[in-house]
């Protein structure tokens, strides 16, 4: 019996997962059908932790575009696509994370490891902001993970050579989370 209710659980899980997808795709705008066709995640393509990431490299002129560097992550951490395709099932938006071990992967992937030293710092919010103040205005490079404070859902990249003005992304209830320091060894 407990057999029959787990296969029939994971048939209903199956049906629910694809027809979504389905229906969302059938929805889709010919720009996010043609990134699917090229083998992307349209969604994750151009969120904020590609783009960033992309916005940072550029400060070690390296190119690489942000559906390239989102292909790389997705391609490397299947157990997080699992994650962030369960949470798009609930909300649509999920498709769009980048978990900070992916950010830190990628880092490493297009940064000579050799050449630069990654460090992250992570902790009390106040401290942590004063911290990406002082990264900004000694002109550092680095990416940071800010959020709502008053919403678990709500996280944001950015990368430092953002204005301190992205610091108030959320307006006052913007905490860093994370910051990613590249410095060259």
């Amino acid at each position: 019996m407990l057999r029959k209710t787990l296969e029939a659980l994971a048939i209903s899980l199956s049906l629910i997962t694809n027809s979504c997808n389905v229906i969302t795709q059938i929805n889709e705008d010919s720009k996010l059908q043609e990134l699917r066709e090229q083998g992307y995640d349209p969604y994750h393509a151009y969120a904020c932790g590609p783009d960033s990431l992309h916005q940072l490299l550029l400060q070690f002129n390296e190119s690489v575009e942000p559906k390239e560097i989102s292909k790389t992550i997705l391609e490397n951490h299947p157990i997080s696509n699992i994650a962030r395709s369960t949470l798009g099932i609930l909300r649509n938006d999920a498709m769009r994370i980048t978990w900070p071990w992916e950010i830190k992967d990628a880092l490493e992937k297009y940064l000579e490891n050799d050449k630069y030293k990654i460090t992250v710092k992570t902790g009390q919010h106040i401290k942590l902001k004063s911290d990406l103040l002082q990264h900004i205005a000694e002109n550092k490079k680095g990416i940071a993970l800010i959020r709502d404070y008053s919403s678990l859902f709500n996280y944001h990249w950015i990368s430092f050579q953002s204005k301190p003005s992205s610091l108030e992304y959320y307006g006052k209830n913007t905490v860093i989370t994370a910051l990613y320091n590249i410095e060259e060894r």
